[in-house]
């Protein structure tokens, strides 16, 4: 599914990543934990291509992301990575319908997509008018609109209230379970993170400094909680 094999970004003097490896099997749900400035945000982005490298690479489904070939397994990408990348004087079913748009034909519907997120009483109002926990819905249908084979997720329950956020938890997991999606995603969230993830990678300083399964979190007799403070 996903190959990073020492991938570096670097910006002037400073290393963002450095040599960061790991692979992802399909239908995982991989958490990367790291406090502010890990590097989180900046993986994700590499990962699909968006941010320049110094050295490394990104593979998916044999694509390396950082080359021409990357537009073969895009429209299997969802990514909801930057705060509100909507139009916001735009309502949400238009949003969706620009985003079918750039698809052309997309595996989910408009209607279908804000149904699946119960978006639909809202769909007409425009984007900036919608909760922080609706905007967050939004996000995600978007990414989501193409039944992608992998998700990358930013944050995804950031300044969300706990309704939202177990909403949004309980849809992941169905739509995982549905669809075999493989699912990346970054949180400060520890709590949120223990009912859903199979997989914690840990950045420190853009070094990857743990990488556990769920098992093995659970094997080693010690919380979540307590490896976070061990390793962030």
């Amino acid at each position: 599914m996903l190959t990073v094999d020492s991938l570096t970004v670097r910006k002037g003097e400073i290393d963002i990543l450095l040599d960061v490896s790991f692979r992802v099997n399909p239908g995982e749900t991989v958490c990367i934990l790291g406090r502010n400035g890990a590097g989180k945000t900046t993986l994700l982005r590499a990962i699909v291509g968006a941010e320049l490298t110094s050295a490394g690479q990104s593979v998916i489904q044999g694509c390396d992301m950082h080359q021409p070939e990357r537009q073969k397994v895009l429209s299997d990408i969802g990514a909801a990575i930057y705060p509100n990348s909507f139009y916001a004087y735009l309502s949400a079913f238009e949003n969706l319908r620009l985003t079918q748009r750039y698809y052309g034909v997309t595996r989910f519907s408009v209607n279908e997509i804000l149904h699946l997120f119960e978006l639909h009483e809202v769909g007409k109002r425009p984007a900036n008018q919608l909760s922080a926990g609706m905007k967050q819905r939004l996000l995600l249908a978007l990414a989501f609109i193409n039944k992608p084979m992998l998700l990358l997720l930013d944050e995804p329950f950031n300044a969300v209230d706990r309704d939202n956020t177990r909403f949004i938890l309980r849809l992941l997991a169905e739509l995982q379970r549905e669809y075999q999606t493989t699912v990346i995603l970054t949180s400060h969230s520890l709590p949120d993170v223990e009912a859903f993830y199979s997989r914690i990678l840990l950045l420190k300083a853009g070094q990857l400094v743990a990488d556990r399964t769920k098992d093995e979190v659970r094997a080693s007799g010690i919380s979540l909680t307590e490896l976070y403070d061990d390793y962030a």
